[in-house]
């Protein structure tokens, strides 16, 4: 489960993930779990690394967190 540890930022008019905010972590985590059918360790990972690299370390992103097995996969 991916909790968030105080208000993640949403932006009213989101079309894709070069907005950044709360859709676009979202988004690329769907990419690498569902897509890529990656784990959820791995997925979680690779999203926010990837969202760090394109919009930089914002106080969104800050506060997210994966609570439980980060091996569980979409088989």
């Amino acid at each position: 489960m991916i909790v968030a540890s105080a208000g993640g930022d949403y932006m009213g008019g989101w079309d894709g993930p070069e907005d950044g905010l709360l859709q676009s972590l979202t988004y690329y985590f769907h990419k690498y779990f569902v897509k890529q059918k990656q784990s959820v360790g791995d997925a979680f990972f690779n999203a926010m690394d990837e969202y760090v690299d394109e919009h930089g370390l914002t106080r969104g992103v800050r506060v997210f967190y994966l609570v439980g097995d980060p091996s569980v996969a979409i088989k």
